[in-house]
């Protein structure tokens, strides 16, 4: 992301990504004791060390902790940066994670809690200092502060994170008084207990159109000083990975809009007029009310007999849309989604689940397939994630219905999903588009399984992989198809398309002998060796292999026929 000239934020500039994981290891590193005294303090180190070698592969060795601070634009998760980070360190630790606890909450050793400070406009210090009261000792009468509860749920809890939010934006005094509990930990008689990771945030000033003070040296000086930027891959990707009910989780198709139009994913400069403007903060608040729209309109396309009553909520759809990303971002959306719930999904639903096209369907198809330009890219890019999309929804079916032998259910919807991209993707000289189908599909069944057992993410590269037995099935069923022999490159296009797939399970963290032997049989073995393969345990000795009389002397296969377009 370019931003504006200014002297005053000549920062570093940083990902949410990267600093999501910057934030992680100092937050392991601020929870490690030196020269532990008690068996508790030894297991938790054991254990930092343990999660730091296996997270980010390379050993632990303990450092000061510097306070954060995350500069930024409005919404693009300079707060949620630290609360994933916290989520994640608790879950890590064994410990239950409450963020901002409210009334009476009293924190134990089990609890990791993030107090969050919002100091915009802030101007009375008790919010920092707390109230004034009199204690007597001994007869005496002496004036000291009373702490607000929230500070002692941190020094109580297992591991504790203080957020001294928009802190610019708070007079100098209290900016001030926040600089002794980034650096000492407390304030005058106030303590928030070592054990509390400490971190600040901050908008841009007249750069986003936001109130600012000025922001003294004493406190640039006495942290870690970050300019934050989002980016639309990572935001699909914490869309993709997101935990919750099956409905509300994936990107809603947000991905391939931002893909197709990347100016889109933030507008901030519209924030200045005070009017709904586009940053991945609003377009997570939109992401909602979309998931649920699609999930309802999948749903109607499962209920085919309701025919009349199949429909896509735009409507509603685009006035949310408007009213979070601004008017600019929905209209461009609108077409997307258009095309999308109009024309693609149904078409996709049909080739799925094995249903005729109707005579308008094929003629969209056709009428595409003879034209060149965005319109008809854009249909074909839609279809083909689409399919994939509707693929892995098919496969997750089966995988609740048939948990032991979900892979062999599965070979009916993946013949027919290969089938359908044969023919509307490669006969229609479309071959570079079936990638990333396949990473759609791939995406699809991470993003309702996220497990070992179907499909994961990867967590050194966050691709999404299939189980190995999984690929091999899709690989198998692709090289079936005829069309799939031609060349492309100096490769059949099965090959190349196959090791697109390998490619998404090459680090499947259980799996690596399996996938060896995939990648072998791709990069040496003949159709017929594949199609063999998986009647083959891994562990025998490869067979000598033999050439067929001709390119489909060796399978049941016909030349490859022209397309039905």
């Amino acid at each position: 992301m370019k931003l504006d000239n200014n002297n005053e934020l000549a920062i570093p500039q940083v990902s949410t990504k990267k600093l999501i994981e910057m934030l992680k290891q100092d937050m392991l590193a601020n929870f490690y004791v030196e020269n532990p005294s008690t068996e508790d303090a030894i297991q938790r180190n054991a254990l930092i060390e343990d999660v730091y070698l296996r997270e980010f592969h390379k050993p632990f060795f303990s450092y000061k902790v510097e306070p954060h601070h995350a500069a930024g634009r409005p919404g693009v998760g300079k707060t949620t940066s630290f609360m994933i980070a916290g989520d994640w360190t608790a879950k890590q630790l064994g410990l239950n994670f409450v963020p901002n606890p409210v009334g009476e909450f009293k924190a134990t050793k089990n609890d990791f809690v993030i107090v969050t400070l919002e100091l915009s406009g802030e101007t009375s210090k008790t919010v920092v200092s707390g109230v004034p009261v009199v204690v007597d000792l001994e007869g005496v009468k002496y004036t000291m502060s009373a702490p607000p509860l929230a500070f002692e749920n941190l020094t109580t809890a297992g591991g504790a994170m203080l957020l001294l939010d928009d802190l610019p934006n708070a007079l100098p005094g209290i900016q001030n008084m926040c600089l002794s509990l980034m650096e000492r930990k407390g304030f005058q008689t106030i303590s928030i207990g070592e054990n509390t990771f400490v971190g600040s945030t901050g908008n841009l000033g007249k750069l986003d159109g936001t109130n600012i003070s000025s922001t003294s040296s004493a406190n640039a000086s006495r942290r870690q000083n970050w300019m934050v930027f989002d980016t639309a891959e990572d935001w699909v990707h914490r869309a993709n990975t997101a935990t919750g009910p099956a409905h509300r989780r994936g990107d809603a198709y947000l991905g391939g809009f931002f893909e197709q139009n990347p100016e889109f994913f933030s507008t901030v400069t519209k924030s200045k007029n005070g009017e709904p403007f586009a940053t991945p903060r609003t377009w997570s608040k939109f992401l909602g009310y979309s998931q649920v729209a699609f999930a309802q309109y999948e749903k109607m396309l499962d209920m085919g007999e309701l025919k009349s009553n199949v429909h896509f909520d735009l409507t509603e759809v685009m006035l949310r849309a408007q009213s979070l990303v601004g008017m600019d971002a929905s209209s461009k959306l609108k077409g997307y989604y258009l095309s999308i719930t109009n024309n693609v999904m149904p078409i996709a639903k049909k080739l799925i689940t094995g249903s005729p096209l109707l005579p308008n369907q094929v003629a969209l198809i056709k009428e595409h397939s003879g034209k060149v330009g965005n319109e008809s890219e854009l249909f074909f890019s839609q279809l083909n994630r689409t399919l994939g999309e509707f693929a892995a929804l098919e496969v997750s079916k089966a995988v609740a219905s048939n948990p032991s032998d979900w892979v062999e259910k599965s070979a009916p919807v993946i013949d027919r999903y290969t089938k359908a991209l044969v023919d509307n993707i490669l006969k229609l000289n479309r071959a570079d588009k079936i990638g990333s189908s396949f990473v759609a599909f791939s995406n699809k069944l991470c993003t309702l399984h996220n497990s070992e057992e179907v499909a994961q993410y990867s967590k050194v590269t966050n691709a999404p992989k299939l189980k190995p037995d999984l690929a091999l099935a899709l690989i198998k069923s692709f090289a079936k198809n005829p069309e799939t022999h031609a060349n492309l490159g100096d490769k059949p296009i099965w090959k190349v398309c196959g090791s697109d797939v390998v490619t998404n399970i090459a680090n499947y963290e259980t799996a690596n002998s399996r996938v060896a032997s995939i990648q072998s049989q791709l990069s040496s073995s003949d159709l017929a060796d594949l199609l063999k393969a998986s009647n083959t345990s891994t562990s025998q000795p490869k067979k000598e292999k033999v050439e067929p009389e001709s390119e489909y002397a060796s399978t049941d296969f016909d030349p490859p026929q022209p397309s039905m377009y």
